[in-house]
């Protein structure tokens, strides 16, 4: 997940951010010129935004993205990485205090709604 003030900045970070995570994730397996059985990724940021592995956005779209995905897998928990490939401490940081300062209100008013 990576949240920025706009959706093309987020868009922007997890570009470039993403062949350093994806080089490291898949240094061994190229190596020994193999797959990873159960982890297919991508080689690119948009398609794995495309095909839902990742969300990149302003808040209101990370806020959208994550009720979207809970209803529809019915799920009452949300874990995400912030962290990967060459984003600075700074953008990390921004990425979690954005997903906190959204999500954690929308997630203490459901569960209030279902107690």
């Amino acid at each position: 997940m990576v949240a920025a003030d706009s959706d093309r900045e987020a868009m922007a970070l997890g570009r470039r951010a993403w062949p350093d995570f994806y080089g490291s994730f898949m240094k061994l397996w190229k190596k020994h010129d193999t797959q990873p059985r159960f982890a297919r990724l991508p080689e690119d940021f948009d398609t794995m935004v495309q095909n839902g592995g990742a969300i990149a956005g302003s808040r209101g779209t990370i806020r959208e993205q994550v009720r979207r995905m809970t209803e529809e897998a019915g799920a009452n928990y949300f874990i995400s990485q912030v962290s990967f490939g060459n984003l600075s401490q700074q953008e990390v940081l921004h990425s979690a205090g954005t997903f906190a300062r959204e999500m954690l209100p929308v997630a203490r008013e459901r569960v209030a709604q279902t107690v």
